[in-house]
């Protein structure tokens, strides 16, 4: 994939498939959360909302593994169960269409699970393009996910990008650390006007600050100013 076609990317799965063995469990982990997050309450019920949450906790404290395992395998399990418990079909044709509805969501929430799975954030990445598949609308779901994947993985695959120590001054380290940790993504504009004081003059590093496309947990220029892989 050439930079031209990752900047025009709708869709995540060529994307990753161009990063396979290159990218951090941990940036995927991130890439599966929001996109899971990203579909909202009208979507998520109470559980894959917390499974989305607890996956992006993991992914900065991997001392968590076995309670996020667990946590993975019963929500699992209970969408699973409401599948089958969906059996026998109730008579007529309103029942059959609302029998269609409900296999319909639990196809997607089995999907917002899977890509909740922390032991192979790899498969799990990858997994996100079912959530797509099984939406109402999986060409602005594929949209978002492409967007992303921009924000959280960069453009490391097409030319090295650095940070020069001097750019790191306390107020540029302060900024960064607080876009990071209360998700004020708004921020990051005045982040680039203090990177830029400080004798930043990477146009990469600047412009993504100052874009349009949405950031997210694990934009590669916060995670690059922090020391995050």
């Amino acid at each position: 994939m050439t930079e031209a076609e990752w900047l025009a990317a709708t869709d995540p799965t060529p994307m990753l498939e161009s990063l396979l063995g290159k990218l951090s469990d941990r940036k995927l982990r991130l890439f599966s959360a929001v996109c899971c997050r990203s579909l909202g309450r009208h979507v998520l019920d109470k559980r894959t909302a917390q499974l989305a949450g607890t996956l992006e906790r993991y992914a900065d404290e991997s001392r968590q593994r076995e309670r996020v395992l667990s946590k993975f395998l019963r929500t699992l399990d209970e969408i699973r169960a409401e599948q089958e418990s969906l059996y026998p079909l109730p008579p007529g044709l309103p029942g059959w269409m609302t029998m269609a509805r409900r296999i319909e969501r639990a196809a997607l929430l089995e999907a917002i699970v899977l890509a909740c799975d922390p032991d192979d954030p790899q498969t799990a990445a990858m997994g996100v393009s079912l959530i797509a598949e099984r939406s109402s609308h999986p060409g602005s779901v594929r949209n978002n996910q492409a967007a992303f994947a921009r924000d959280i993985f960069g453009l490391f695959a097409f030319r090295p990008i650095a940070v020069d120590p001097s750019w790191l001054t306390s107020t540029a380290v302060a900024l960064a650390t607080s876009i990071y940790a209360d998700r004020a993504f708004d921020r990051l504009p005045i982040l680039a006007d203090a990177l830029q004081d400080a004798g930043c003059d990477s146009d990469d590093i600047l412009a993504h600050c100052r874009g349009d496309e949405p950031h997210v947990r694990g934009c590669w220029v916060v995670d690059l100013l922090l020391g995050k892989k």
